[in-house]
């Protein structure tokens, strides 16, 4: 059995890591000028007031979006509330919004359906339906009134989004007849819509 010295601590003795740390320093702030700069900047930054933070969990986010949920459906039919629900979640959300006499500890059973959806992942995609359903039941039917076009850049965006839209009507204004009538290919709302956009900016549509 060999007997030798005993060895340094792994990691090196407190003075080496001091002076590791002071070397890295000294290759940051190489002058006292630079070390000083950084010292009243730093201790500046303290004196600021604390910026502010926000804290953002799925448990409390998915409770409250179910709570939401609850309360916009609450008006309408349990028929038409379930015809309302995706069909990727339909099942869960029916069971969280939904009271069961049946279940005797009703908040371990509803906890739990949160904290498997949260668990397997599907989090993300949950919080996108609820809030979409929400929309939906906010909103039962939407009624536009009038001049879509000719109000902006993008009216063919608002009218493919109006098309997606699960109950809407439209009672079209003189702009948007104009140019349904230039788009027919009527010599006097063709000159109409081009002299309206290059009056207004707005060329690009054409």
């Amino acid at each position: 059995m060999k007997c030798g010295l005993p060895g340094r601590r792994k990691g090196g003795s407190m003075e080496e890591l001091e002076m590791n740390y002071l070397r890295s320093l000294s290759r940051q702030f190489p002058t006292i000028a630079a070390a000083s700069t950084e010292i009243i900047n730093l201790q500046a930054i303290m004196s600021l007031p604390k910026g502010t933070e926000h804290f953002l969990t799925f448990k409390i986010t998915l409770h409250r979006l179910v709570q939401m949920t609850k309360r916009v459906a609450s008006k309408y039919t349990r028929s038409k509330v379930r015809k309302a629900l995706p069909p990727d979640f339909s099942y869960v959300i029916e069971e969280l919004i939904t009271e069961k006499e049946e279940v005797q500890d009703k908040e371990a059973y509803y906890n739990e359906i949160i904290h498997t959806i949260i668990r397997i992942g599907r989090a993300p995609d949950f919080i996108i339906a609820l809030c979409n359903l929400i929309q939906r039941l906010v909103i039962d039917h939407l009624h536009i009134v009038g001049d879509i076009y000719d109000r902006g850049k993008g009216p063919h965006i608002i009218m493919d989004t109006l098309s997606g839209y699960h109950s809407v009507d439209i009672q079209w204004g003189n702009h948007d007849v104009v140019w349904m009538g230039a788009a027919s290919g009527h010599a006097a709302c063709i000159a109409n819509v081009i002299r309206v956009s290059a009056r207004y900016g707005n060329l690009d549509i054409l």
